[in-house]
């Protein structure tokens, strides 16, 4: 079953491809080797199993939190 999952998302089946389309303001970024910095939300629905990964917001970084 895992292996199912996983190769729902694997680019080399031709799924979960995520195409980004940069728009021409941000092109210059990329042509000078800048960082651009892209946020991906991605939510499964009705999930058969799997594991679930919690932040908290809260100052620090976790490692310090957790210490």
């Amino acid at each position: 079953m895992h292996l199912a999952a996983a190769q729902r998302v694997d680019p080399d089946n031709n799924n979960g491809e995520l195409v980004i389309q940069v728009p021409p303001e941000a092109a210059h970024l990329i042509a000078e080797g800048r960082n651009l910095r892209i946020g991906i939300e991605f939510s499964l629905e009705q999930p058969e199993g799997g594991v679930h990964f919690v932040l908290p917001d809260c100052e620090g970084t976790l490692a310090e939190v957790v210490i």
